[in-house]
């Protein structure tokens, strides 16, 4: 026990103490650390105890509040803010990508364009808790593609999130334009995506897709904006509780930047970076944004280290574009909104890639 009160006692001080907002978003904080302690002490593992402290963090209802440890239990369904974003909302309803590989939800046969209907009897949303404990059983309830009701028995087992590299994607379009796609802001993307960049130079436009992308670091959202600007611009702050305001800057790319026109694309599963970066492009009016409104996710997290494996990511900046508007809880308005319907999604169709070519056309 004295091990889990260490974990608690070290989390509930970091965000007391580097948590942005003074008045912790109208929650008492103090009163917080009362109301989770007994189910802290009843932790059976490190997995119950992260479960219980993200729910400690989710009382803040804001983006970048996060406990880890090495693994931790799932069905290969989330939500929006876990390491797969499955299912994705389509036209009002939640519809499964492929379930994770090698989890129960793809043993037990779930399908990709199966709609997730209920969790545990309850609505699916956003807003449900996934997380499970081992062994536990969750009752997921779906309308198969041939429209009958599918009601699954889905047993909880480990996941690995460091099993899911960033995808990186990279074809040529119609017109001679140029499609990259990249799953988040990971190092490894920084390298690739000025190769791309600079092999294709002569593309008249550069189609930007950040569907499903939810973020990653800072500095390599602030590279792929260097990548597409000719000159040095300020492109938002993030301001803490004390102190002056960090001042986000695109040093630019010179001759080098790339100068075509440049169509960026987003949905509700595009979060934090990826809003950085579209609505950067959308005020510059370097590019087009295009698709649905994103996540409205965007503060800055910094990661503290705790005891016995665990890492607390904490909100410690909230950002205002130069603007001043401020996407968290509001999100990216697209300059071109795009609607996907279910047909669309299950004959692989892409409308905002079609959008895309419209506009293209259009010039």
């Amino acid at each position: 026990m004295e091990a889990r009160l260490r974990v608690f006692s070290q989390a509930w001080n970091v965000v007391n103490e580097r948590f942005f907002d003074a008045s912790f978003n109208g929650v008492d904080w103090r009163q917080m650390r009362a109301k989770y302690q007994p189910a802290v002490e009843s932790a059976k593992d490190k997995i119950q105890l992260a479960n219980v402290l993200q729910e400690m963090l989710d009382e803040l209802h804001v983006s970048h509040m996060q406990i880890s440890s090495d693994l931790y239990y799932g069905t290969g369904l989330s939500s929006l803010r876990g390491p797969v974003q499955n299912p994705v909302l389509v036209g009002g309803q939640w519809v499964m990508r492929q379930p994770t590989a090698g989890s129960a939800a793809r043993q037990a046969g779930v399908q990709r364009g199966w709609i997730l209907k209920l969790w545990n009897d309850r609505p699916y949303g956003p807003d449900v808790k996934t997380a499970c404990d081992i062994d536990e059983i969750v009752r997921l309830q779906f309308q198969d593609l041939a429209g009958g009701e599918r009601t699954l028995a889905v047993r909880c087992g480990v996941l690995d999130s460091t099993k899911h590299p960033p995808a990186m994607i990279s074809r040529g379009l119609p017109d001679g334009l140029r499609y990259v796609h990249f799953s988040n802001f990971r190092r490894e993307v920084k390298s690739w995506l000025a190769a791309e960049i600079r092999a294709n130079a002569s593309a008249p436009a550069l189609v930007v897709d950040l569907r499903g992308n939810g973020g990653g670091d800072l500095d390599v959202v602030q590279y792929c904006l260097n990548l597409l600007h000719e000159k040095p611009r300020v492109i938002g702050e993030f301001q803490g509780r004390k102190g002056k305001p960090f001042v986000l800057k695109v040093s630019g790319s010179g001759a080098r930047a790339y100068r075509g026109r440049v169509f960026v694309l987003i949905d509700e599963a595009s979060g934090s970076g990826s809003e950085v970066l579209a609505a950067a492009v959308q005020e510059s009016r370097r590019g087009t944004v295009v698709g649905r409104v994103s996540v409205g996710g965007v503060l800055q997290g910094t990661q503290y280290n705790l005891a016995h494996g665990f890492t607390l990511d904490v909100a410690r900046g909230d950002y205002h574009t130069v603007q001043g508007v401020r996407l968290e809880g509001r999100g990216v308005t697209p300059d071109e909104l795009v609607q996907v319907t279910m047909k669309d999604y299950l004959e692989d169709r892409d409308p905002d890639l079609e959008r895309v070519r419209e506009l293209w056309q259009q010039r």
